[in-house]
């Protein structure tokens, strides 16, 4: 299994009550699926964005699990970022 770190760039930014129940969902006790370790929502030149770590054994599987809760809470993702480490794991697959 991979972990994966990439970021998400958002169409608009979340509402306070759409954050709670995103962290809640990916937090400890939260019903995401269990590759998800890390979500941070946050803005950066105006922008909305998510950076998200999961593991999985694919960075399809990965994605999918992250995806699913931002789609859940109707917040729709503009595009996907990798960082160099994750362009390498997938260039090495």
């Amino acid at each position: 299994m991979h972990e994966y770190t990439f970021t998400l760039i958002l169409a608009a930014e979340p509402s306070e009550e759409q954050i709670g129940v995103l962290y809640g969902y990916f937090g400890a006790n939260g019903e995401a699926p269990g590759s998800v370790q890390d979500v941070l929502i946050g803005t950066a030149a105006g922008g909305p964005y998510a950076v998200c770590t999961a593991q999985g054994d694919s960075f399809d599987q990965a994605l999918r699990d992250v995806l699913g809760g931002f789609h859940r809470e109707g917040i729709q993702v503009e595009r996907i970022e990798l960082d160099q480490e994750a362009v390498q794991i997938l260039t090495a697959a």
